[in-house]
């Protein structure tokens, strides 16, 4: 049986690279849209222009993750990474506020991942029940 792609989550990272969350049948890969020193320097050096660039880079990424399979996606960027469903402990999500992005925390018995995201109230609640369905018992809301 194929391993299916059930849902993704647009987050960054602490060094403010853009990613995507691809939650599967088996695992999450965690996949690189756009690196946040990549963005940095646009935006220093070519300023507006330079973000209008990094916003289609990041769409033009997403658009060819929608079409490739889940270990296509893997293999796409070599700082792309999975993390197995068996290995994950718990996952802790905060909702977005007016002043602070929402995270998300994934954590295994020897590793925290932690990501920011900004999404309005409707899209948190979908994510939720993405995480939820996919892990149930596991997610943790704070």
């Amino acid at each position: 049986m194929s391993e299916e792609i059930l849902g993704r989550i647009e987050v960054a990272d602490k060094w403010d690279n853009f990613l995507n969350l691809v939650f599967t049948s088996n695992r999450i890969i965690v996949a690189r849209l756009v690196s946040g020193l990549g963005t940095a320097l646009r935006g220093v050096t070519l300023g507006t222009l330079g973000w209008a660039l990094t916003r289609r880079e990041k769409g033009e990424k997403r658009e060819e993750y929608g079409r490739l399979s889940a270990e296509s996606i893997l293999k796409a960027d070599k700082k792309n990474f999975a993390i197995p469903y068996v290995g994950i402990i718990k996952i802790e999500m905060k909702k977005p506020s007016t002043f602070s992005g929402g995270k998300i925390k994934i954590f295994t018995s020897d590793k925290t991942h932690e990501f920011t995201f900004k999404e309005k109230k409707e899209l948190f609640d979908e994510r939720i029940n993405l995480v939820r369905s996919v892990l149930p018992g596991k997610l943790s809301l704070t």
